[in-house]
């Protein structure tokens, strides 16, 4: 058989592909419709209803992702998700010498990060606030929150057009409001006529010192605890998924690896805080 070119390689050559994922684009994002709308309404009535009156935006983004069939993984959203966490707290000026550029479509507000890090770091402490535990628990938790709608939509046949709003807790008042969708296409003219897989992301993040003073007695170590439990949960769910043909060998194959590593991370990350926390 010959070589499938992969996505990648075919973006890098071919104008005419490129024009093709840009068609696909614009008709996932029509699919989707007013997400952002959505967002906007549900965060409207969550802070409304919870009287957090002093909510600000901490990061907001839209991104598309193109996977091939022969290529399908979730470590394309894990990478994109540690590259915004990454960006928003070393852009909080909390952070000497750390640097991240901020992915495309992305936006961070600095100020409301340093207000995160300033609640985070009177309950762990400056030091572990510093190491990374914050913004590792967060990465791991945005990931589990979209890498589970996305297994939930299957793809062991031929996706069909699915999106699902979510809104979860990340802790120390930070609140995750997002909207994933998903389609398949295939094409005569690349990748022999086998499936592509698009998925869309549109979210935000926003806080809220109301909201933190009200988790002040949920501490990092039980977030992180909480959190590995959860990942190891979702290790037995994924086999299960697997089993009863909800997803393919290649998302349980990069899924369980991901988590695999996410608890064994988790658990390094939950040793230190256990040292340095001022709890």
């Amino acid at each position: 058989m010959g070589h499938t070119p992969t996505i990648k390689e075919l973006e890098a050559k071919e104008d005419e592909f490129k024009d093709y994922l840009k068609k696909l684009e614009d008709r996932l994002n029509k699919e989707t419709g007013d997400a952002a709308g959505e967002i906007d309404r549900s965060r409207k009535d969550f802070y409304g209803t919870n009287k957090y009156d002093d909510a600000k935006s901490l990061l907001s983004g839209r991104s598309n992702d193109f996977q091939h069939k022969s290529e399908l993984s979730l470590a394309n959203l894990k990478a994109i998700i540690d590259a915004i966490a990454k960006a928003v707290f070393a852009g909080s000026g909390e952070s000497p010498g750390r640097t991240a550029q901020v992915p495309t479509g992305v936006t961070v507000h600095p100020q409301t990060a340093g207000a995160v890090k300033e609640v985070a770091a009177k309950s762990i402490g400056a030091g572990a606030a510093e190491m990374g535990a914050l913004e590792f628990y967060i990465a791991g938790k945005v990931f589990d929150v979209i890498s589970s709608v996305i297994l939930s939509f299957g793809a062991s046949v031929s996706t069909q057009y699915s999106n699902e709003f979510k809104q979860e807790p990340l802790g120390y008042g930070m609140q995750l409001f997002v909207t994933t969708a998903a389609d398949s296409y295939r094409s005569a003219a690349f990748f022999n006529n086998e499936e592509i897989y698009e998925y869309l992301f549109v979210y935000q993040v926003w806080f809220s010192q109301k909201q933190a003073e009200q988790e002040a007695d949920i501490s990092l170590v039980k977030l992180y605890t909480d959190q590995i439990a959860t990942f190891e949960g979702k290790e037995e769910q994924l086999l299960a998924q697997l089993q009863n043909n909800t997803i393919t060998a290649e998302q349980y194959g990069s899924a369980s690896k991901i988590y695999e590593t996410l608890t064994l991370e988790s658990r390094k990350k939950l040793e230190g805080l256990r040292g340095t926390s001022t709890d």
